[in-house]
């Protein structure tokens, strides 16, 4: 998916709300150093991290939607992006 959000300079993320929220899967987050360390196994090892991007003007968002899972917090003002979505085409 492509995000290229197009809001003012007035946004503000407490106010105005709007933050794309992505849920990071476990091995995304790692690097390769920390992937050679031994594994703690609690829930929140597991689970992964949480990456909030605020609907700044000019800030562009490229990831593969359909493996992470995401969401649009709530928005309190009109929200303006360009979105795009890359599709392969299967046999």
């Amino acid at each position: 998916s492509l995000l290229l959000y197009l809001n003012d300079d007035t946004w503000d993320v407490k106010r105005d709300g709007g933050v794309l929220r992505a849920y990071l899967p476990r091995q995304q987050q790692q690097s390769k150093t920390a992937k050679k360390r031994k594994r703690q196994t609690d829930g929140d090892e597991e689970r992964g991290s949480i990456q909030n991007i605020a609907p700044t003007g000019g800030t562009l968002v490229l990831f593969d939607s359909a493996s992470v899972e995401h969401e649009v917090l709530p928005t309190h003002r009109e929200r303006w992006a360009v979105v795009g979505w890359f599709l392969l085409e299967e046999d």
